[in-house]
């Protein structure tokens, strides 16, 4: 072979080596446009893409791996019509991207690694679903269905569409971080899924906010964690899920066992038993398990005496003098007119307090006024019955929500200044005696 000859042959080589690793690499990023610009950088700079023009949502778009996270900036509406994204994908505040693609949700054509809305922001998708199979915080809104595949979910903002936990972890809040996380429609966890409830008090706790319109499917684990120094009382429960949906269907096995679960009338919760080795499984719609209380007997008297002198050391020492007269009596003592007492306190800081708006302030005295009703049917009947121990019951989660509710992202931006954690700490003080009442009745 002549030298010219063997030159044409290494520089066809050459050059089909160039093109084949630009095939593999557009078959790795196979989108109308790609990002090529440097990793952790902004969307909205043109010459970060391959076309030097910013996306349309007419194109599909992909994100390579190994470009850290790519920044649509506060303030940015970016578009696509479908995207994949190998790499992070972080939507700030007031920042946007819509996907156009209408196609069946169940296609699933957009799928994202790691991905984080912030308080604010919003990712939408126009019926197209989303696959998530990284760490995904939503802190702001993400309007699409979605399914989590591996990896996490947690914050506190709001999934709009249909969510199922295929194989990954939900942390509503975060991890080891009290929060709520909402939804917008059906909640389903299959049996590779994870859900992770931490429990800081009585009170403060992970909850999911389901859709008023739909059911939550559970199966899968459940794992409760108990924060910091927290130690509750036997028989102590919380209401994971608030009771805003239509049921719950449960078939899920809780970690470690010392915690079962069951359904609530519009909801579910945790029960906590420290001598329990065993798991509950449990598949129910749309029905209160009014019969829990049976499961207590006199012999917990005092254990719940324990917990009740524990209860105040979790409320800031300035919240009490500051709401409710000191003639109300302490949580270690309560009776009906102490509950009376607080709960007239508290509404009347409610109505006095001018920065809480309208509608906020209508729903919580609701949920006062409910909690009150419950404990004058319970205070007028003679006989002490499972069913007004339940009432009891009902009144103590009322005002469990209420407190949430306060804590929340949404009531921490509708009250302002020193009132929120007032009103909030009030409402844990009236949840403590109604579960002392409750379980000084059970003797009777």
């Amino acid at each position: 072979m002549d030298a010219d000859h063997m030159v044409g042959r290494l520089l066809l080589g050459a050059i089909l080596v160039v093109v084949s690793g630009r095939r593999l690499a557009i078959a790795a990023c196979p989108g109308d446009i790609n990002y090529t610009g440097p990793a952790n950088g902004l969307w909205n700079t043109q010459g970060n893409w391959d076309t030097n023009q910013v996306p349309t949502g007419v194109q599909v778009v992909c994100i390579p791996a190994g470009k850290g996270t790519i920044t649509i900036g506060a303030g940015v509406a970016a578009a696509a019509k479908d995207i994949t994204a190998a790499s992070g994908l972080a939507i700030a505040a007031t920042g946007s991207l819509g996907i156009s693609d209408p196609s069946s949700a169940l296609l699933f054509p957009n799928s994202v690694a790691d991905l984080s809305i912030a308080a604010g922001g919003t990712l939408t998708s126009a019926g197209s679903g989303v696959s998530i199979a990284g760490q995904a915080v939503v802190d702001g809104s993400l309007a699409s269905i979605a399914t989590l595949v591996s990896g996490s979910l947690s914050g506190t903002g709001t999934i709009g569409g249909h969510f199922d936990n295929k194989g990954g972890t939900v942390r509503p809040g975060g991890a080891g971080v009290v929060g709520t996380l909402a939804f917008g429609s059906r909640f389903d966890q299959e049996a590779t899924g994870t859900l992770e409830i931490d429990l800081a008090s009585d009170v403060s706790f992970d909850q999911i906010d389901g859709p008023s319109n739909n059911n939550i499917f559970l199966d899968g684990t459940i794992v409760a964690n108990l924060l910091g120094a927290y130690t509750p009382a036997d028989g102590t429960t919380w209401a994971f899920i608030q009771p805003h949906v239509l049921g719950a269907a449960i078939t899920s096995h809780v970690q470690p066992t010392t915690f079962t679960v069951h359904p609530i009338s519009m909801g579910a919760e945790l029960e906590f038993h420290p001598g329990s080795n065993t798991t509950t499984t449990i598949v129910t719609s749309t029905t209160t398990t009014a019969a829990a209380p049976s499961t207590t007997t006199t012999s917990q008297m005092p254990v719940t005496t324990t917990s009740t002198s524990a209860t105040p050391t979790t409320q800031p020492s300035t919240v009490t003098t500051t709401t409710l007269p000191a003639a109300c009596g302490g949580p270690s003592a309560p009776t009906f007119a102490s509950i009376d007492c607080r709960l007239d306190a508290l509404i009347a800081e409610l109505s006095a307090t001018p920065d809480v708006p309208a509608k906020l302030k209508a729903a919580l005295m609701k949920n006062l006024q409910k909690a009150r009703d419950k404990k004058q049917q319970a205070e007028q009947s003679t006989k002490i019955t499972r069913a007004i121990l339940g009432k009891l019951q009902k009144a103590r989660r009322q005002m469990i929500t209420f407190s949430h509710h306060i804590r929340s992202l949404a009531g921490r931006r509708a009250i302002h200044g020193g009132t929120g954690p007032v009103l909030a700490a009030a409402g844990d003080d009236i949840s403590a005696d109604l579960r002392t009442l409750r379980d000084s009745l059970r003797g009777r």
